[in-house]
């Protein structure tokens, strides 16, 4: 958490030439979304992807957070239904021999 919390820092430090200082804050918490997506993805591709289009518009990385957490969601949900699924299914091994 703390290293999350630096690293938002850190990636203030470098905006604060071109962005007023009411947008700071804002810039932090979106740098702060974008740690907690890469720990929980493991890929720093996404906060990649979040912060080029939080280039093109603010808007834009603020979308592309709320995508990434529904796709997360989903895939979730995904996961734990066919989770369910196999395993009601037999495994192979167990299979009658009456043949």
């Amino acid at each position: 958490m703390w290293s999350i919390l630096i690293a938002a820092g850190l990636f203030v430090l470098p905006h604060l030439a071109t962005k007023s200082v009411s947008f700071l804050p804002f810039l932090f918490i979106t740098a702060v979304l974008l740690g907690f997506i890469y720990l929980k993805s493991g890929s720093m591709l996404i906060p990649m992807w979040g912060h080029a289009t939080a280039n093109a518009s603010w808007f834009g990385g603020v979308v592309a957070i709320l995508v990434y957490i529904l796709i997360s969601g989903l895939g979730a949900l995904i996961n734990r239904n066919s989770e369910k699924e196999h395993s009601s299914v037999p495994a192979t091994g167990s299979r009658s021999k009456e043949l």
